[in-house]
């Protein structure tokens, strides 16, 4: 975390400061390993036949890889489901057209070798 001080004048000069902290790569070890969350998914209710799109945000070293499960039973990519590709830290799943059947609990795993 960096402190930031506004700029101001001293003796004629303009001078701004910042304090920054290095973690040893130890530390940073320590800090990145299994996944943390940075954000998750919302509830929502939303009406029969839209369209919901629902995104969480996971980090960790190494990148975690993403699972979307539905009351519990993993979901895939199909007809009205669309699961976002595996690029960076933030993943969205895609339902379309919902149905009342599509109510549910909707979770977000994220793995990696540190653990999930």
């Amino acid at each position: 975390m960096s402190k930031f001080e506004i700029s101001k004048k001293v003796n004629g000069k303009e001078i701004s400061r910042t304090e920054v902290n290095v973690k040893a790569s130890a530390q940073m070890e320590t800090s990145m390993g299994a996944p943390t969350f940075l954000s998750r998914p919302e509830p929502h209710n939303i009406p029969e036949g839209d369209t919901i799109v629902l995104s969480c945000t996971a980090d960790g070293m190494p990148m975690p890889s993403m699972r979307w499960l539905k009351d519990g039973q993993e979901l895939i990519t199909h007809d009205r489901f669309e699961l976002s590709p595996a690029k960076g830290p933030t993943h969205w799943i895609t339902v379309k057209n919902v149905r009342p059947e599509d109510s549910g609990k909707y979770s977000c795993i994220a793995d990696n070798s540190k653990g999930t």
